[in-house]
């Protein structure tokens, strides 16, 4: 690494997040199904886009950056991507990254930015969507 390790003091999870929220929503007009931020990664599920993922972890890099004022590099070169090809696998994906935003002491949904697809909402009639993410 060229770099030592940055980790995220607690008290700058939550502008991080927010600095990543509007940057994908400004920049690249993607829905942010969930997100959270912990030390040293975060977390999130966007939905479909047509925005290589290198470009869009290469925004949200940036924001970061940019919402820091630092200025060297704070993640690694590399990230883990996860493709979900259905409604169930979405919201197990949105359950395990609302679990940290449990732990973090926030609510599941901390930004305003954060919305469930219309496929996973409660549906008006009272009835449960068939796969709710909590």
């Amino acid at each position: 690494m060229k770099h030592d390790p940055y980790f995220f003091h607690r008290t700058h999870w939550h502008g991080v997040g927010q600095a990543m929220g509007n940057s994908l929503r400004e920049r690249l007009n993607i829905r942010i199904y969930s997100l959270t931020v912990q030390s040293w990664h975060s977390h999130g599920v966007i939905g479909a886009t047509r925005h290589r993922i290198a470009d869009v972890i290469k925004c949200l890099k940036d924001a970061v950056r940019w919402h820091l004022r630092i200025d060297r590099p704070i993640w690694a070169a590399d990230y883990d991507k996860r493709w979900c090809f259905d409604w169930k696998t979405v919201a197990s994906r949105i359950n395990y990254v609302e679990k940290h935003n449990l732990r973090n002491g926030w609510n599941r949904k901390p930004w305003d930015f954060v919305k469930l697809p219309p496929e996973l909402q409660e549906p008006t009639d009272g009835t449960k969507p068939p796969f709710s993410p909590a």
